[in-house]
């Protein structure tokens, strides 16, 4: 074999070694190409489109939910036995919106202490909330149906404007017996400084029953518009708001009125709230305070025109193993007799004393919570122990012992019928 026939062997077994490399690399560019079309990094119009069709399906699905709730509440006799139904739904309609839905179907049975003496079984449907939140650069203004808290220390209500459904159960958290209202609401955030405005267009009272609130009902339809504004400035480690709101109060007043079948009628305060509220925080320590001027308020059975302060002081507390612990102490004018022909209504300071708990266990599936109260007059205290267990993703289970002891002349205004009950809670989700 000559020597140029040698030559055009070996570079014909050479040849296809030199070029594996950029023949490997030609194939993982390929590769790398489609993952990053894969990924919608390099993806066309046609494939970006049919990626985000997808996307909504799922979003739709997840964003939806429906729980089935059944509570039974065990004292002397049962006194609650619900079925619920709740429907919750958020999305993100559009950049920079958020619409939030949550309706509750309860169907008492005819052992519940709401059916009075009847006892006749029935459902009742309660809107929660349904709202409409847009944000634009530093603000946002929030329409429809949802709750406003003000105020700072847990448990009291110096400065608190939202009603309560005292058919619900109060087990550990006040936010279960808030009512939401339909309003509007904005907040805008300058720097270290928050400005928050509302508007109701037609005021709320407290739920007292679900059946046979006729007078209830023709009073509040009676009632106009509440607004209010809030200037919040924060420091570090402090927060001080001041206030301002014209209000309706929650609660019906009881009126001696001659003019009236029975010498009395029911009535509402309209009064001006002028409040300020400060938290400081002190290493794991938070210190608080709300203090409030009511002006003008009706005063129960005389109904004059009177003006008070209110005043709560509390702290709130987390051990390095995550223990939170809360107190407080509320301040109010109530008052104790009613008018007679011969000497006017007596009021007295009330004190208001509230102590909770709470940790998380099991990797948070787990949680314990405690909630005391205590009024001097009339004297009740109220004590409950609240175990709530999340099985899985569907399946939750809540547990709560709860103990009253009240004066014989305030049986009405305790929390429960009973001494001792217990609260069980099954929930389903999916």
């Amino acid at each position: 074999m000559s020597l140029k026939g040698l030559r055009c062997i070996l570079s014909l077994l050479v040849l296809p070694i030199l070029m594996q490399p950029q023949i490997v690399h030609a194939e993982t560019y390929r590769l790398l190409e489609d993952d990053l079309l894969d990924d919608q990094l390099l993806a066309g119009d046609e494939l970006e489109l049919v990626f985000e069709e997808g996307s909504k399906e799922t979003s739709w699905r997840q964003d939806f939910s429906v729980t089935v709730q059944q509570t039974f509440l065990q004292g002397e006799k049962l006194e609650i036995s619900r079925s619920e139904l709740r429907l919750e739904y958020e999305v993100a309609p559009w950049k920079g919106a958020y619409l939030h839905l949550d309706n509750k179907y309860s169907y008492y049975a005819h052992h519940d202490q709401q059916l009075g003496s009847a006892g006749v079984s029935f459902g009742h449907n309660k809107l929660q909330e349904a709202w409409l939140q847009v944000s634009e650069s530093a603000c946002m203004a929030k329409l429809g149906r949802q709750g406003l808290y003000w105020g700072v220390v847990e448990g009291t209500f110096a400065l608190d404007i939202s009603p309560f459904d005292f058919t619900e159960p109060l087990l550990t958290d006040y936010s279960n017996i808030r009512l939401s209202q339909d309003m509007l609401l904005a907040n805008c955030y300058f720097a270290t400084t928050q400005l928050q405005s509302f508007y109701v267009a037609s005021a709320s009272l407290d739920v007292l029953k679900q059946k046979d609130t006729a007078q209830l009902d023709k009073l509040e339809n009676t009632l106009r518009e509440e607004w209010g504004v809030r200037v919040t400035q924060s420091w570090e480690g402090l927060d001080i708001a001041l206030m301002y709101a014209h209000l309706y109060g929650n609660t019906p007043l009881t009126l001696i009125d001659i003019s009236q079948p029975g010498g009395i009628r029911l009535d509402v305060s309209r009064y001006d709230l002028f409040g300020i509220s400060s938290s400081w925080a002190v290493g794991r320590l938070l210190l608080e305070l709300d203090l409030a001027y009511k002006k003008d308020r009706l005063e129960n059975y005389s109904g004059k025109e009177v003006s008070n302060v209110e005043a709560a002081l509390g702290f709130e507390y987390t051990t390095y193993n995550n223990h939170h612990l809360n107190a407080g102490i509320w301040l109010f004018e109530h008052v104790t007799q009613a008018p007679t022909l011969l000497e006017d209504t007596k009021s007295e300071t009330v004190q208001s004393w509230t102590m909770g708990w709470s940790k998380t266990y099991f990797n948070d599936d787990l949680t314990m919570s405690f909630l005391g109260l205590f009024l001097n007059e009339p004297q009740i205290l109220t004590s409950t122990v609240l175990a709530q267990y999340q099985w899985d993703d569907y399946w939750s289970f809540s547990s709560a012992l709860s103990y009253t002891d009240a004066e014989e002349n305030a049986q009405s205004l305790a929390l429960n019928d009973s001494d001792f009950n217990l609260l069980i809670k099954v929930q389903f989700q999916f």
